[in-house]
């Protein structure tokens, strides 16, 4: 051939999600991706810690691929990507993506349906700048202190009008 040999399946990448968030489904945690022809039944996670689902695959190096993760085994259960850290579908949405290397890999946990790992409590947030998200709300607001752990006393919505006092963290 012209191009470079890529193998076959020689590279592992272990994927982490916490579900810690979410009311599991009977019928488990699963990845759907083009490593797998985005089959949301053909790839099953195993709890591997408390809330933590992980799986690991078989894929070729240096190659893109796209995936989701998926609470069941259907897609009526796949989450939805956030388009920060996302690439469009063709559907509307959008799919996680990683580019494979020569080395096997264990990626970072993120929590269902969202960039970054799942917050649990004031003590992770400590070192971050203030962040309120999504912004602008519609129902939920989540608020992350800053490192002093000072946190936001008042929301206000778009009229200057009060609805909430945040007690200090």
């Amino acid at each position: 051939e012209c191009a470079d040999c890529t193998g076959s399946g020689n590279v592992s990448v272990t994927f982490q999600v916490d579900m810690s968030q979410q009311t599991v489904s009977s019928n488990g945690v699963h990845i759907a991706g083009s490593f797998n022809n985005f089959s949301p039944a053909a790839t099953p996670m195993t709890l591997s810690a408390p809330g933590i689902y992980s799986v690991t695959v078989s894929v070729d190096p240096n190659v893109q691929f796209f995936y989701k993760f998926i609470n069941g085994n259907d897609f009526t259960g796949v989450e939805s990507v956030p388009f920060a850290c996302g690439v469009d579908d063709g559907f509307g949405g959008f799919n996680r993506t990683y580019t494979s290397t020569s080395s096997s890999v264990t990626l970072n946990e993120v929590c269902f349906g969202d960039c970054v790992d799942c917050i649990v409590g004031v003590d992770e947030l400590a070192g971050s700048a203030p962040v309120l998200f999504p912004n602008p709300a519609d129902g939920y607001l989540r608020i992350r202190p800053n490192a002093a752990g000072t946190a936001v006393a008042c929301v206000f919505d778009s009229s200057g009008r009060e609805v909430a006092r945040i007690p200090g963290f």
